[in-house]
C-alpha cells in the first residue's frame, strides 16, 4: 500500500474487525489484500450497491451524490474518521465513546456538503479552476481556510456526474474545466484560476510521475505514460501536446472535444477571452500571496496570518536523473507549449496591470482614512 500515514491509519484501525461477509468500498489504491467478501475501489463516482464499509475520501465527498451519502449517513454507524478519510459501516463494532468523540471532529466537512446553505457566508460564488501541477493544493488550502461552504471535486467527471446547485456554495473548486463550471455559473460568480511556466509546469507533472513513493495505480492514463516511457517516446504521444498545453485547455477548450482542441482558434479564443474578462482572478504563481489574499478577500475574509506552505512539493535530490532528462528535452517541451506560452504572457501582463491598479487603491484608501477622520472630527456638533 502507499506509505501514507493517513492512508495508513484508516487500514490499521479497521482492517482487524472485516470479516468474511464485508463487502468494502475504498478510494482507488494500492490495498492490501483483506479476507473479505469483496472489495471495490472508486474514482470519479461511487456506487454504494452491497458495500457495508466506506471509506470515504474526503476530497471526493463530492463523487457520491447527496442523497445517497444522506441515507448512509442516518443509516449507517461513523466508525472512523481522520484528516483525510471518514469511515462509515453497517454491522461492525462501535468505537468507544472518546473514539467517536474524536471521529465527530473529522465528520464535520461531510456536514459542511450535505448542508452547505447554512454555512454560507457569501451572495456569490467563486469557482476555482485546479490546474494540476500549478500550486492548486496549496491554494486551496489557503483560500478556503475559514471558508465551510465549500466543495472540491476531484475529477472533471465527478462535477459532470454530480454537479451543485447555483449559489449553494461560497466556493466550488477542483480539476475541471472552465466550460464546465460555466454551466453552473450565475452572472455575478467569478472563475479563479494560478497559471505557471509552461515549461516549468510540464515538468513538475514529469516528475511527479517519476516519484517512487507515489501510488500509479491511482494516476490518470497520461500520467501512467510519463512513468512507464522514456521522455522522448512520450514526447511523441498525443498525450504529450495536450499535457504542454493542458492551462490553455483547461481555460479554453470545451470538455467534450479536448483531444480535438489543442490546436483549436477557438480553444484559444476562449482562453484569452478568460483571462480578458475583469471579474474573473487569474494570477501566475509568482503571485501566489496576492493571489490567495484577494480571493479570500472577496470571500470575507482576513489575510493568512502565516506565508503559505508548499505543498506536495518535490524533493528534486532524490530525482537527479529524471532532472537531467527532462533538460535533454526542455526545448522540445516550449515549441509544444507555444500556443500556452502565448496565454501565459498574456496573464503576466493582464498580472501587472492588477496588481498596480490595487496599489493605487490602497494607497489612496491609506490616504483617505486619515483625512475622513479628520473630517469628522471638524464636523460641527449635531443640535
Amino acid at each position: 500500500m502507499i506509505d501514507d500515514r493517513a492512508w495508513r491509519e484508516v487500514w490499521d484501525a479497521l482492517a482487524p474487525t472485516f470479516c468474511s461477509q464485508d463487502n468494502l468500498l475504498v478510494p482507488c489504491g494500492a490495498w492490501p489484500e483483506a479476507k473479505v467478501q469483496s472489495m471495490r475501489q472508486y474514482t470519479d463516482s461511487i456506487d454504494i450497491l452491497d458495500a457495508n464499509i466506506l471509506f470515504l475520501h474526503k476530497a471526493r465527498l463530492s463523487s457520491l451524490p447527496r442523497k445517497d451519502l444522506e441515507r448512509v449517513c442516518n443509516e449507517w454507524n461513523l466508525v472512523f474518521g481522520n484528516d483525510v478519510f471518514v469511515c462509515l459501516a453497517r454491522d461492525i463494532v462501535q468505537p468507544t465513546k472518546e473514539q467517536l468523540g474524536e471521529y465527530r471532529k473529522h465528520f464535520k466537512p461531510v456536514q459542511h456538503y450535505l448542508t452547505p446553505s447554512a454555512y454560507r457566508r457569501c451572495a456569490q460564488t467563486v469557482y476555482f479552476v485546479h490546474i494540476p501541477k500549478t500550486a492548486g493544493t496549496t491554494v486551496w488550502n489557503a483560500i478556503t481556510t475559514g471558508v465551510q461552504a465549500k466543495v472540491y471535486y476531484e475529477s472533471h467527471n465527478s462535477f459532470v456526474n454530480n454537479p451543485p446547485r447555483a449559489n449553494e456554495y461560497d466556493i466550488v473548486g477542483g480539476h475541471v474545466f472552465k466550460s464546465a463550471f460555466e454551466r453552473a455559473l450565475t452572472p455575478d460568480a467569478r472563475i479563479a484560476c494560478v497559471l505557471r511556466d509552461p515549461v516549468e509546469r510540464f515538468r513538475s507533472a514529469f516528475l511527479h510521475s517519476r516519484r517512487r513513493s507515489e501510488d500509479a495505480s491511482t494516476f490518470s492514463p497520461t500520467m501512467k505514460l510519463m512513468r512507464e516511457l522514456p521522455l522522448r517516446e512520450f514526447l511523441n504521444h498525443p498525450d504529450a501536446k495536450i499535457e504542454a498545453n493542458l492551462q490553455l485547455l483547461m481555460l479554453g477548450a470545451s470538455p467534450e472535444e479536448m483531444d480535438a482542441e489543442v490546436d483549436s482558434p477557438r480553444s484559444r479564443a476562449r482562453a484569452h477571452a478568460a483571462i480578458a474578462e475583469t471579474k474573473n482572478i487569474i494570477m501566475t504563481v509568482s503571485q501566489l500571496d496576492a493571489f490567495v489574499t484577494y480571493v479570500r478577500s472577496f470571500l470575507g475574509l482576513h489575510p493568512l496570518e502565516r506565508s503559505l506552505p508548499r505543498l506536495n512539493s518535490l524533493n528534486t535530490a532524490d530525482q537527479q536523473s529524471d532532472l537531467a532528462e527532462f533538460a535533454s528535452y526542455a526545448d522540445c517541451v516550449r515549441v509544444m507549449a507555444a500556443a500556452e506560452y502565448d496565454l501565459f504572457h498574456r496573464v503576466v501582463e493582464t498580472q501587472k496591470r492588477f496588481l498596480s491598479l490595487q496599489q493605487v487603491r490602497f494607497r489612496r484608501s491609506a490616504l483617505a482614512a486619515p483625512w475622513q477622520a479628520f473630517r469628522r472630527l471638524m464636523r460641527p456638533p449635531l443640535p
